[in-house]
């Protein structure tokens, strides 16, 4: 038996999941407590302007949730 946290999304197309040979069981009444945001980017790159774009939106999204 092993046992691993994972996106549900991510594992919907998993053939071991379609097939049966692994089973996912959801967590019960599991809201996030806290919501983490992050980014990479080479020291030698600047943001183009759609990924500043991008991350006026998550920053707005981010400051506008109700939890």
């Amino acid at each position: 038996m092993a046992i691993g946290i994972f996106i549900e999304y991510s594992m919907l197309n998993d053939p071991l999941i379609q097939n049966g040979d692994i089973v996912i069981v959801p967590l019960i009444d599991h809201e996030p407590k806290h919501i983490s945001l992050g980014w990479a980017i080479s020291e030698h790159k600047h943001f183009s302007i759609a990924q500043k774009e991008f991350m006026k939106y998550l920053l707005h999204e981010y400051h506008n949730l109700t939890v």
